[in-house]
């Protein structure tokens, strides 16, 4: 049971592009694809050329850049940002950038407004690096690193906590039991 399938009108593709705006952030590029793709759906079932409705996708991402919809540079911008965070390389956003139809030259346009702005904290950083590496949630409590260092390396699947802190207060591994 499918819907009948009604031929665009700008209308049609200005609700469409409002509500795809309202889910979304996008460049006036990235809308124009996303329109595109709309009017060829409905084109194919509908045996028409899509070509002849081209002309209204170009005046809806107008209509939407006019009114302040769609910013290019604030979408790079936060593009940027969100990338920066997720720890990704200069070309790699590049890249993305340029598949959601900005040019090569607003990345290096907005990195430098961008760039303080994403830097983590210290105290995050080494949180995230934590977990990366199976860190546990919980701390041992010791006096200092060498203890906890030595605490951990008695840690093993299946010996308890009990038995690895009785070995490292005693210094002595092989003559430790289990209590």
């Amino acid at each position: 049971m499918s819907r009948k399938m009604r031929a665009p009108t700008e209308d049609r593709l200005m609700r469409a592009a409002l509500h795809y705006l309202d889910r979304y952030g996008s460049s006036a590029g990235n809308l124009h694809r996303v329109l595109e793709r709309k009017v060829w759906r409905v084109a194919a079932v509908l045996e028409e050329d899509p070509a002849s409705y081209m002309h209204m996708v170009d005046a809806v991402v107008a209509r939407c850049e006019a009114s302040g919809l769609v910013d290019d540079k604030l979408y790079a911008e936060s593009k940027i940002a969100s990338e920066r965070r997720k720890g990704r390389s200069t070309r790699r956003i590049a890249a993305v950038l340029q598949t959601k139809g900005i040019s090569r030259t607003w990345p290096r346009r907005c990195w430098p407004a961008t760039r303080q702005r994403t830097l983590p904290p210290p105290a995050w950083l080494r949180a995230r690096n934590a977990s990366a590496h199976g860190a546990r949630a919980t701390r041992i409590p010791s006096a200092n690193g060498r203890d906890r260092l030595a605490l951990s390396s008695g840690l093993r699947p299946g010996r308890s906590q009990r038995l690895s802190r009785r070995q490292t207060a005693t210094g002595c591994w092989a003559t430790a039991t289990r209590a």
